[in-house]
């Protein structure tokens, strides 16, 4: 399929993160994973359009040294939803309640290799 132009989307995730130098290309191939390395602003993100149903979006995965990741869906019509996403600040310690403590640390890693798989099957992790 030839890379199409998506100006909704490409507006949604230039206004998603607000920072000079970080938006799409004028077109995106469907069904590749891209990746921006961006040194100087600290982001590094993979993305990738799909069609679902005759709709497009793009689904990518940003992560940052200074602040938690983000895995988003930019809809065709520019509607940004959030997906799941890392447990990223780790678990509650509590001194009188091992048993909590060990469910929420359980808890984290669980999702934390759900997240992980869905971001895989995507190539985007």
């Amino acid at each position: 399929m030839a890379p199409l132009n998506i100006p909704l989307i490409r507006k949604s995730f230039k206004e998603y993160f607000d920072e000079p130098g970080i938006e799409l290309p004028d077109h995106i191939p469907v069904g590749q994973v891209r990746t921006m390395d961006l040194v100087g602003s600290g982001w590094t993100i993979n993305y990738r359009l799909d069609e679902h149903n005759g709709n497009l979006h793009l689904d990518f995965y940003a992560s940052h040294r200074m602040t938690n990741s983000r895995h988003e869906r930019i809809l065709e019509s520019g509607e940004v939803i959030g997906l799941e996403n890392f447990w990223e600040f780790g678990y509650n310690v509590y001194e009188n309640d091992p048993e909590r403590t060990e469910r929420e640390k359980n808890e984290m890693h669980n999702k934390n290799k759900k997240v992980e798989e869905i971001l895989k099957q995507k190539g985007l992790y």
